[in-house]
């Protein structure tokens, strides 16, 4: 299917409409300084040549980031939303200052969740939450609009897009509750 960006990057005003495919999910890996392994996730390629992932996966000080093991490196990250944008080392990519477009749920609303290119998960909007998040290392807290779908997601689905029967986005997985069986989807 592919993405399909419309609208006017240039203009910050400019509502940008997504729809997603199965070809534009890839696998982001960052390896942390202080850590011996890898956080790994998933990451959305959007139509300006950035990658869309969650930011706990890629914040703090990095070893090495890749998309799909090819270098990259982090353009943009919002603590709040729990989101960041990367780009391919070396490229001239500036992430676009147009908002996505998120397609609308409700509870009850099939969803699917982009695990990887060959693999995703059926998925059913329980409600929709403010999620709080207190980050005491960092002394912050930050409240988020998130679906809560059902079920879980396997661990790695961090910054998974999770898109509506048309392909739309309706948001990105930013936290998997794996004994609640539900997963949170910032919107």
């Amino acid at each position: 299917t592919g993405l399909s960006v419309v609208g006017c990057a240039d203009d910050p005003d400019t509502v940008v409409a997504v729809a997603i495919g199965p070809d534009d999910v890839g696998a982001v890996a960052a390896q942390p300084c202080d850590r011996p392994t890898a956080r790994t996730g998933v990451g959305t390629r959007l139509g300006d040549g950035s990658v869309l992932t969650a930011a706990h996966t890629v914040d703090g000080s990095l070893r090495r980031l890749t998309i799909d093991g090819a270098e990259a490196d982090v353009r943009s990250i919002d603590l709040d939303r729990d989101l960041a944008l990367l780009a391919d080392v070396g490229s001239a990519v500036t992430p676009s200052t147009a908002r996505p477009e998120l397609a609308s749920v409700e509870r009850g609303d099939e969803v699917e969740v982009l695990v990887g290119p060959t693999e995703s998960v059926a998925a059913t909007v329980d409600r929709t939450v403010r999620l709080v998040v207190d980050d005491v290392t960092d002394d912050r807290r930050s409240e988020r609009r998130s679906h809560v779908v059902r079920p879980g997601l396997p661990p790695g689905s961090s910054g998974a897009p999770v898109v509506d029967d048309d392909g739309h986005l309706v948001g990105v997985v930013v936290l998997t509750g794996r004994r609640t069986d539900e997963s949170f989807v910032v919107a």
